[in-house]
C-alpha cells in the first residue's frame, strides 16, 4: 500500500513540476525580455531582471531536474507496485467494467457481453448473429448554432464552427488509421456550411444527414448548448442501432462489434467528475461521449419530456453535473428503472484514467477532453500523439 501510495505521489508531483516549469519558462523569457529591451525600461528594472534571469536559470533548472529525477523513480518496495490494485472492483483496466463487478454507482447497471470477452474478439458468428441487418452508423454531430456559441467566439462564430470542423476531420482521419468498417454519418443541423460538409465527405464521411435540434435547457452550461443535439439520436428511426461519439474522439481499433451491442450502452468511470453531492454515493458513473442506442421514437418523445421537466418537479432527484447532456443522460436513465448495458473502458478512454502501458494497448477509443489536457503528459506516446485539442 505504501509502494502503490508513492508511485501516486510521484505521479501528482509530475504533473505539478509540468505546470511549474511551464510558468517559469514564460517568466523567464520574461525577464530577458527586460534585460534586452534597453530601449524602453529604466536601468533599475533592466538590472534587476538580468540578476534575477542569471540566478535563476541554473538553479531552476537544477531543482527541476532532481525533482523530476525523485517523481520518476519507482518506490522503494521489496516487490513492484501494483498498479493500483489487483483485487478491488473499481480497478481501472482496458478491459474493465467497474459498476457490473461492484464499484458503487447511483447508475444500476447489467454487464453487456463484451464485458466477458477481453479484447473485444468474441466469435464473428456470435457478432453476426447479435447485428442488425440494416446500417449501423457511427454518428458524429455537426449540428451548429451561431446564438449557442460560447463568449469567447461572441464575436467570430465561425471560428466556433471552424474547431468542431477540426475535431470532426481528426476523428475521420483517427478512424481511417484505424481501419474503421462502420460508416461515419455526420449529423448537421442549424447554421450549415455546405462546403465543409462536402469536405467531410471526402476525407470519409459515408453520409452527411440532418437531425432535430433540441433546445439546449436553461440550467445548461454556455461550453455545453450544442451537446443536447445529441440526444436527436434517439429520434432517428432509419437506423436500428447507432453508436454515437462526441467529435473530439479518437480511434485506435475497429469497434465493430459495438454494433451488436445491447442497448442502451455505455462505459462507467471511476468517478473523477462526479458532482460532491453524489460523491459519497458512488465510486464510477457514466461519462458521456460514446453511447450506444437503438432509436424509437417513443424514447425520443420520453426524453424530450424529461429534459423539460428536469428540475421542474417532474424529475425530483438532482443529478447536477456540467450542464450538458450528460447531465440529462444521467437523469433519464437513472430514474426510468430500465435496463442500462455496460461496456468496458476500452471504448471510452480519457486521459484522467491511470493505466500500464499494457493496458492502454488495449484501448480502441480515446476521448480527447480538453479538461484533462493537463494529464496528457502521462499517457503512452503512442495515445498521445493522436489526441489533438484545438482552440
Amino acid at each position: 500500500m505504501a509502494a502503490v501510495q508513492a508511485q501516486s505521489s510521484a505521479d501528482a508531483l509530475t504533473l505539478r513540476l509540468d505546470n511549474i516549469e511551464d510558468s517559469l519558462a514564460a517568466a523567464l523569457s520574461l525577464l530577458r525580455s527586460l534585460t534586452n529591451n534597453s530601449a524602453s525600461r529604466p536601468r533599475q528594472v533592466r538590472r534587476a531582471a538580468a540578476a534575477a534571469a542569471a540566478a535563476a536559470s541554473p538553479d531552476v533548472l537544477e531543482t527541476l531536474a532532481a525533482a523530476r529525477k525523485f517523481a520518476a523513480a519507482p518506490p522503494k518496495s521489496d516487490k513492484p507496485a501494483p498498479w493500483p490494485s489487483t483485487t478491488g472492483p473499481c480497478t481501472v483496466t482496458a478491459d474493465a467494467c467497474l459498476c457490473s463487478r461492484g464499484c458503487p454507482s447511483t447508475w444500476g447497471c447489467q454487464p453487456s457481453f463484451l464485458c466477458s470477452d477481453p479484447g473485444g474478439v468474441r466469435s464473428p458468428i456470435y457478432l453476426a448473429s447479435q447485428r442488425p441487418r440494416g446500417v449501423v452508423p457511427v454518428l458524429i454531430y455537426l449540428t451548429f448554432s451561431i446564438k449557442h456559441v460560447r463568449n469567447k467566439y461572441s464575436a467570430a462564430p465561425w471560428r466556433a464552427y471552424r474547431r468542431e470542423f477540426n475535431r470532426v476531420a481528426h476523428f475521420l482521419e483517427t478512424a481511417r488509421a484505424a481501419n474503421l468498417s462502420l460508416p461515419v454519418y455526420i449529423v448537421a443541423g442549424g447554421d450549415r456550411n455546405a462546403t465543409a460538409e462536402a469536405e467531410l465527405i471526402k476525407r470519409g464521411a459515408a453520409a452527411v444527414i440532418e437531425g432535430p435540434l433540441v433546445a439546449p435547457p436553461r440550467w445548461s452550461s454556455t461550453f455545453h448548448k450544442h451537446s443536447f443535439n445529441r440526444i436527436g439520436a434517439l429520434a432517428l428511426t432509419q437506423f436500428e442501432k447507432v453508436v454515437v461519439m462526441d467529435n473530439d474522439m479518437a480511434l485506435f481499433a475497429d469497434i465493430a462489434e459495438l454494433a451488436a451491442a445491447p442497448t442502451p450502452a455505455v462505459v462507467w468511470h471511476s468517478a473523477s467528475v462526479t458532482p460532491k453531492d453524489l460523491r459519497s454515493q458512488e465510486d464510477c458513473a457514466v461519462t458521456g461521449g460514446m453511447f450506444v442506442f437503438r432509436p424509437e421514437k417513443a424514447e425520443y418523445d420520453r426524453a424530450i419530456a424529461h429534459l423539460h421537466g428536469m428540475y421542474n418537479g417532474t424529475a425530483s432527484r438532482r443529478f447536477k453535473y456540467d450542464g450538458s447532456d450528460q447531465e440529462f443522460f444521467r437523469s433519464f436513465y437513472a430514474l426510468d428503472g430500465g435496463a442500462r448495458f455496460e461496456l468496458p473502458i476500452r471504448y471510452h478512454a480519457t486521459s484522467y484514467l491511470k493505466m500500464p502501458a499494457a493496458e492502454w494497448r488495449k484501448v480502441a477509443v480515446m476521448h480527447g477532453i480538453s479538461g484533462f489536457r493537463n494529464f496528457d503528459g502521462r499517457l503512452p506516446t503512442f495515445i498521445r500523439k493522436r489526441i489533438h485539442h484545438y482552440k
